[in-house]
């Protein structure tokens, strides 16, 4: 929801509370249409309170970006099928967000070739790749970046990491600072039903999410940004968390390395299924059986708070599990809870991390050496 949104609704519950208070006098008389207005009155100003309050803990939780999204209904939105997308354009640069220090956030909506999922992604291209697209859109330069996905919770949007988690800021300083590498942010649509927790897995005669976001999603952004074949990073909180740590270790082709912030490590539904589609998922999606019987080549970075009671504990026991060639790091908020607030805090080390993940990759570091040699 927007800021303009919440200014509104406190205007209207302070101007509401002030205005009975300053005819709660007439409304006072005896006659049945004042004990109406009275009534009314009171009910007004509660429902407005409620709903304020709930604006106030949806923007500081970023659970709905809309009120499509918190009334659960679905618009049909034009959609371009995955495998007709075509490279990126100065058309695109002129439809995107630009920001003050020149970065492009893209919105599209795909419809996914292997998973048939329409869903949402938003793309934010650093300033070094602007400016290059500007100069010369066939560069073989564009093809170097790497490419990090980010996942929001249930209830969530991709904006949350626009909005409530400030991601283009501390992305932009982590590339102008040379703390990372040239690197593209990927924010994919993963709560594709209404008011339907999937967990980001294949939902047995259900959407196919972790199709969507392995397949899908990676297709779309090395057709639209000629990314090259490299493996990617992948982060998330709460939810999106657990849905980084399954995506990481059920699909390490894709993903080079995982930044789960605040997980849990099993599927948790928040909505019901039917019993034997449980059963199948909860087998299939056993990562703690991987972590310990066959973890595969991937980097970890796990982050926890102790006064995150939802999560705590979980991580403390999955990194407890992991064992090589599964290489693991920590990271553990002091005097932080389960808020977008506390895992803001370490983006910046998050960011970090990825960045020495990348320049160590030996793949893309080997492709790198034969694009530069290519290219003179």
């Amino acid at each position: 929801m927007s800021g303009t949104t919440l200014s509104l609704f406190i205007l209207l519950t302070v101007l509401s509370f002030i205005g009975v208070i300053l005819f709660w006098p007439r409304l006072g008389r005896s006659s049945l249409r004042n004990v109406t207005l009275r009534i009314s009155s009171l009910l007004i100003i509660n429902l407005l309170f409620v709903s304020t309050l709930g604006l106030v803990v949806n923007n500081y939780g970023g659970f709905y970006g809309s009120w499509n999204e918190l009334l659960g209904i679905q618009k049909i939105i034009p959609s371009i099928p995955e495998e007709l997308v075509k490279p990126v354009s100065l058309q695109d640069l002129e439809r995107a967000k630009i920001t003050p220090n020149g970065s492009a956030v893209i919105r599209t909506v795909i419809k996914g070739s292997q998973s048939q999922i329409v869903g949402t992604i938003l793309t934010v291209l650093p300033p070094s790749y602007v400016e290059q697209l500007r100069k010369d859109p066939t560069s073989l330069a564009l093809k170097r970046y790497h490419a990090i996905e980010f996942l929001s919770g249930f209830p969530g949007s991709p904006t949350t990491w626009l909005h409530g988690m400030n991601l283009v800021h501390y992305f932009e300083q982590a590339q102008m600072t040379g703390a990372m590498p040239p690197t593209i942010a990927v924010l994919p649509q993963i709560n594709i039903l209404p008011h339907r927790d999937t967990e980001c897995l294949d939902v047995p005669n259900g959407p196919q999410i972790e199709t969507w976001l392995t397949q899908d999603v990676v297709s779309y952004e090395k057709r639209f940004l000629l990314l090259p074949d490299g493996r990617w990073g992948v982060t998330g909180y709460s939810t999106g968390g657990w849905c980084t740590a399954m995506l990481t270790l059920r699909n390490p082709t894709v993903f080079l390395a995982g930044a789960p912030i605040a997980a849990y490590f099993e599927p948790q539904f928040a909505t019901p299924f039917p019993a034997k589609s449980l059963a199948e998922m909860k087998a299939k999606y056993d990562i703690k059986a991987i972590a310990t019987s066959n973890p595969p080549s991937v980097n970890m970075l796990l982050i926890n708070s102790p006064r995150d009671a939802s999560s705590s504990a979980e991580t403390i026991k999955f990194a407890a599990l992991l064992k090589k060639p599964v290489q693991e790091y920590e990271i553990t908020l002091l005097n932080a809870g389960h808020n977008l607030k506390a895992w803001q805090r370490v983006e910046p080390t998050i960011l970090q991390w990825f960045g020495k993940v990348f320049k160590l990759d030996p793949a893309r570091t080997k492709t790198h050496l034969v694009s530069s040699r290519q290219s003179k």
